[in-house]
């Protein structure tokens, strides 16, 4: 059985226990769930591989991008919102993902410029904090 890592929320144990069921199942390989609310890790747990072949273990910084192309993902971009395809439950989604670009063409259409300018000009700067988005080069 593969192991889950990590700690929740009592309320929270059906969600370690369907990570659980979907690792030993075999429908996932590896993943890792983390909810905070109001700064406080309610849910942050991870388990499996970062490999099909079942080499590396999912750590608890391991970082991933969904596998976007692939299905019926690949046809339009209005197939690519894994919520219009999958009933709620039923399978993995991207959401966490998708959430990003989301919320990216959001700020696009509202303010009128991308995600970095914004948190930028709109918050980084008049606050004078230090921020970063993204991970960059490898060094």
């Amino acid at each position: 059985m593969v192991e889950v890592h990590g700690s929740c929320d009592p309320y929270f144990n059906s969600v370690r226990d369907l990570l659980q069921q979907k690792l030993a199942d075999g429908d996932e390989v590896g993943a890792s769930i983390c909810v905070k609310i109001d700064g406080k890790d309610i849910v942050d747990f991870w388990g499996g591989h970062i490999d099909e072949s079942h080499i590396k273990p999912w750590g608890k910084d391991t970082i991933t991008a969904p596998e976007f192309g692939v299905n019926v993902k690949k046809s339009t971009p209005e197939t690519c919102g894994a919520g219009s395809l999958v009933t709620p439950g039923s399978h993995s989604a991207y959401q966490v993902t998708n959430y990003g670009h989301m919320v990216g063409e959001l700020i696009r259409w509202v303010r009128g410029k991308p995600v970095t300018q914004f948190i930028t000009e709109e918050i980084t700067k008049p606050l004078d904090v230090d921020y970063k988005l993204g991970i960059g080069p490898s060094r």
